[in-house]
């Protein structure tokens, strides 16, 4: 696990993304993204990692669609997540989904559900995780204690960069 933070909390796109494949090894993830946050503002993805169970068009457009996340649109876990400053599951039904961006992605990955994790600094969320399961992956709510380790290592790794 440490290696990986280390990785995550690096910030260049290609050691970020080398703990993006570890992350989704370790889970049992199919895909996961990492983005910086500017509050208020934006979200900007420093990378991302899927699986082969993902098809490459899918996930092409979905790195596309979330380059530049604006903050309004909170349809979309990540955002969310970081209005809420907590960790936010979003399910593959866009029926029963309030985060109906986020429903329509997982949807496209084959996806269960996401949890998307903003890592809060200052009382304000500086970077997001999100990462999405498959339909063999446990429940949610046996994944976020898992997923919370992470975040929790993940944010005081970069308190320390301070």
């Amino acid at each position: 696990m440490n290696n990986t933070i280390e990785q995550l909390v690096c910030g260049d796109a290609a050691t970020v993304k080398a703990g993006l494949v570890a992350l989704n090894e370790h889970l049992g993830a199919i895909a996961s993204g990492y983005w910086h946050v500017t509050p208020g503002s934006h979200l900007d993805l420093v990378a991302y990692s899927a699986t082969d169970a993902i098809m490459q068009d899918v996930q092409e457009g979905f790195q596309d669609a979330t380059r530049r996340v604006k903050w309004e649109q909170n349809k979309l876990g990540i955002v969310a997540a970081c209005w809420e400053k907590k960790i936010v599951p979003a399910i593959a039904d866009p029926s029963k989904e309030r985060l109906t961006g986020s429903a329509d992605w997982l949807v496209r990955f084959g996806a269960k559900y996401s949890l998307s994790c903003p890592v809060i600094i200052e009382g304000e969320p500086r970077v997001v995780l999100a990462i999405a399961f498959p339909a063999s992956a446990e429940e949610p709510a046996e994944m976020i204690p898992k997923v919370e380790v992470w975040r929790t290592e993940l944010g005081e790794q970069l308190k320390s960069l301070k």
